[in-house]
């Protein structure tokens, strides 16, 4: 039995043994820090720790502090990572540390001084983590912008309050020097509170002063738009419906007045007149584009459109479609096409769509404020900058907002993109100034706002039914499949060209041209294009969206027709 005991203490003390070598495989022999604070309550560090290792080590770390920035060390390769909270420095070598070796690291703290109510407080935490090894010998020194009048208060992991006799503290003026008098052991952190006076450190201009203030107003905010939503515009649920022929009432150029209470598209109208027999789109081969009448508009056609017409042709049978007294005529009586489907969709007595979109582009301003605000650097110019990069943060949400409220427009995709670039910008933004989940919140908020009065406001029975059925022209347009492409074309063989404007106007042009690539279309009587053959589905769409981007005076488009004309005569 007590050789069984004999064993026992030896390996006990064998294990006792090799856990002190293993705590001693290396000691701080000195570390010495120098603190500089600045009068806006930062301040500048430097630390010098010499480290002695009893054995070979492929890894130190050095602790710094919790919001240390603009870390620059010395003494091996190195990286920043945070450790329980705070940010430190790792140092790694190939062939392992061994002996005495020097390292220095300099980083700066912001936000070292707080108010508070019966003053000002600077705060120092250093060591903050600890360090892996115990420290031989300790000293810092921290100059300040002004006398010390005040009696420092301390604590510490070991020691507590009483750590202040372990130390050796000299005042001199506005300097203080801090050596310990016995060595420090592992882990051992320090912390030492000094006050100062009300408005000792100018810290007005700090980063984050409006960020208590702003995420109350930017909730409030987010509330009242949702509460108006739901109360004030909240539409029943509109589905597509199955649709695969165009509107008997309205043409193609009035789908944006019908879906967003939008000016008509002058593109639209004139296809669909082609498409009724009334006139012919030409385009010859300089690239002009003429509307030509083939015959009267009766009283078959609604008023607006007949006076439309009628103004139009009323100098000449064959005009310029791109000339400054078409482009007016076509302005002012799409206005009062706007206005009169806007007279008759919506109910009177309801929410306004443009209410909801100022409560949410508030809140992003809000948003906005407080990201740059944690962004800016502390000094008197952040508060000529911060209006005006609050206004772009705004226009960046609104571009978010127009995406989500054009998704089923004719230039979706340009929309979206737009949207999702403007997005993930300030994603970015509040991601480095750490209000993320803030900026989510407003991004979703723009999304869910823009989705709910993304065709106005309150409908009227009727007016839904027509959404209804405009998604559901777009659903099939998009994936039309090919037995009813064909059945549809058989009983009208220029299904196609009647269709075109329609996709066209909903966003799914490119898509329906692929759906009927396949089918063998007669001659389109209404549009005809000197600068293309126009052999397929796919290569009409392109001569109709050149011809559309002249009459809609589309710049980049226009630029790419000219040179794809240029190179048809050179050809």
């Amino acid at each position: 039995m007590r050789q069984i005991w004999s064993v026992f203490v030896v390996l006990a003390l064998m294990f006792a043994l090799m856990l002190s070598a293993s705590a001693a495989a290396a000691e701080v022999t000195s570390l010495d820090t120098q603190i500089v604070v600045d009068e806006d309550g930062s301040c500048r560090v430097t630390m010098t720790a010499t480290v002695q290792f009893l054995s070979t080590a492929r890894r130190f770390t050095m602790p710094l502090a919790t919001d240390a920035d603009d870390i620059n060390a010395s003494g091996g390769s190195y990286d920043t990572d945070e450790l329980d909270g705070v940010e430190c420095v790792i140092f790694e070598s190939k062939h392992g540390f061994s002996g005495s070796k020097s390292f220095i690291c300099s980083f700066t703290v912001p936000y070292a001084v707080r108010d508070t109510q019966t003053g000002q407080v600077f705060t120092m935490k250093l060591p903050e983590r600890g360090w892996d090894y115990p420290i031989v010998s300790y000293a810092v020194q921290i100059e300040f912008p002004m006398p010390i009048t005040q009696r420092p208060t301390w604590d510490s992991a070991y020691f507590g309050i009483d750590i202040e006799n372990y130390l050796d503290i000299q005042v001199e003026e506005n300097t203080m020097l801090i050596r310990s008098f016995d060595r420090l052991n592992d882990k051992e952190t320090i912390r030492m509170d000094l006050a100062f006076e009300g408005a000792t450190f100018s810290l007005r201009h700090r980063p984050g002063q409006t960020s208590g203030v702003a995420t109350v107003l930017f909730w409030i905010l987010f509330a009242a738009a949702l509460l108006y939503r739901h109360l004030r515009l909240r539409n029943r649920r509109m589905p597509p419906s199955v649709r695969q022929t165009p509107m008997n009432d309205s043409t193609a150029g009035e789908i944006p007045c019908q879906l967003f209470a939008q000016l008509p598209d002058a593109m639209g109208i004139f296809a669909h007149w082609g498409n009724l027999g009334y006139l012919t789109i030409l385009r010859n081969r300089n690239g002009r584009v003429q509307l030509k009448k083939k015959m009267e508009m009766g009283s078959e056609r609604p008023a607006a459109e007949r006076k439309l017409f009628y103004t139009i042709f009323k100098v000449s049978d064959t005009i310029d479609a791109v000339e400054p007294r078409v482009l007016k005529i076509t302005a002012r009586v799409g206005a009062q096409l706007r206005n009169t489907w806007t007279r008759n969709m919506f109910r009177k007595s309801t929410g306004s769509p443009y209410m909801l979109r100022l409560l949410a582009l508030a809140a992003a301003g809000i948003m906005s404020m407080m990201t740059f605000d944690l962004l800016l650097p502390a000094n008197l110019l952040r508060w000529f900058l911060l209006p005006f990069l609050m206004a772009i943060g705004v226009v960046l949400s609104f571009a978010l907002h127009l995406a989500t409220a054009n998704f089923y427009a004719r230039r979706q995709r340009l929309f979206l993109l737009i949207g999702a670039v403007c997005a993930l910008l300030l994603l970015i933004l509040a991601g480095n100034a750490g209000c993320f989940l803030l900026m989510l919140a407003s991004i979703a908020l723009q999304i869910y706002c823009a989705a709910g009065t993304m065709f106005g406001g309150v409908r009227e029975r009727n007016a839904q039914d027509l959404v209804c059925q405009i998604l559901g022209l777009r659903t099939f347009l998009r994936h039309a499949e090919t037995k009813s492409l064909n059945r549809l074309c058989e009983a009208d063989g220029q299904y196609f060209y009647r269709m075109l404007p329609f996709a066209e106007q909903l966003g799914v042009a490119p898509a329906f041209a692929r759906c009927c690539k396949h089918l063998q279309l007669e001659p389109c009587p209404w549009l005809i294009d000197s600068l293309s053959k126009q052999r397929d589905s796919l290569e009409f769409y392109d001569s109709y969206a050149q011809i559309a981007a002249v009459i809609r005076k589309e710049p980049s488009v226009r630029q790419m027709i000219k040179m794809k004309h240029s190179e048809a005569v050179h050809g």
